[in-house]
């Protein structure tokens, strides 16, 4: 029996998939630290892999670490490492790695204290100077969306309470952000007014409604999910040398 929740297997929209790829470019480009070739990249949950691909055309050694079988198998069959397990605890070496990230993953954890599990291997996995990076939905912004479609949801995100822990577990943060489309340097007040405004009416129980009686269970899920706002925080392990990078904002 599988442990996916039944929409998880829905293809992504053709918008969805744009918009996926140009936020893994966008995070390199404004966001995560600037790593050399060669660099040890761990992601948990590499899910349909866009992250995956980006890290290997930036030639940075990849590892992907995924407890769903099926989806293992089929980064598998694109000549992804991947080791199926599910976290925590990471089964990655001491100061082996030089970045850990994770999208859409800590949600599904039970509660805080999986996800201060979580932080804790995170902080042993990485080298002195690494970074973890945890980006998830952004509930401050779609309450009404967050248990929706994922009945594995369980960790609430907010950036704020991200940015907490990664204090209580050791890591200094080095910058957090919340973003519905893909980050951007001067528009991010924009990006904040579409999510506080248009989302509350797109997620509305009228508008949900509507569009629940002019559509399909797919479409109705494809839409929506294009309307999940995120927040994302990084946070470095102290010690070696820290690369330049976004603030906290």
């Amino acid at each position: 029996m599988r442990s996916e929740a039944r929409y998880s297997f829905i293809e992504s929209s053709r918008l969805g998939t744009r918009k996926k790829m140009a936020r893994q470019r966008s995070l390199w480009k404004r966001f995560l630290p600037p790593l050399s070739p060669g660099s040890v990249v761990a992601e948990v949950g590499p899910g349909r892999g866009e992250f995956a691909r980006v890290c290997v055309a930036r030639k940075l050694d990849y590892v992907g670490i995924e407890p769903s079988a099926e989806l293992a198998e089929a980064l598998r069959s694109e000549g992804f490492r991947i080791v199926e397990k599910p976290v925590p605890p990471l089964p990655l070496e001491s100061e082996s790695a030089d970045l850990i990230h994770s999208n859409d993953f800590v949600e599904h954890l039970p509660d805080y204290r999986e996800v201060m599990k979580f932080f804790a291997e995170a902080y042993r996995v990485l080298k002195p100077g690494g970074y973890l990076s945890v980006i998830g939905p952004n509930y401050e912004t779609i309450p009404a969306l967050y248990f929706k479609y994922e009945y594995q949801h369980s960790f609430i995100v907010t950036r704020h309470r991200l940015i907490n822990m990664l204090k209580d577990s050791g890591f200094i943060p080095a910058a957090s952000r919340s973003y519905l489309f893909a980050l951007t340097p001067y528009w991010n007040w924009l990006d904040r007014i579409a999510a506080h405004t248009a989302l509350y009416l797109l997620t509305s129980a009228p508008f949900q409604s509507l569009i629940r009686g002019l559509s399909s269970d797919a479409v109705q899920f494809k839409f929506n999910k294009n309307l999940f706002d995120h927040t994302a925080v990084l946070g470095r392990k102290p010690g070696g040398e820290a690369s330049a990078g976004s603030k906290v904002e």
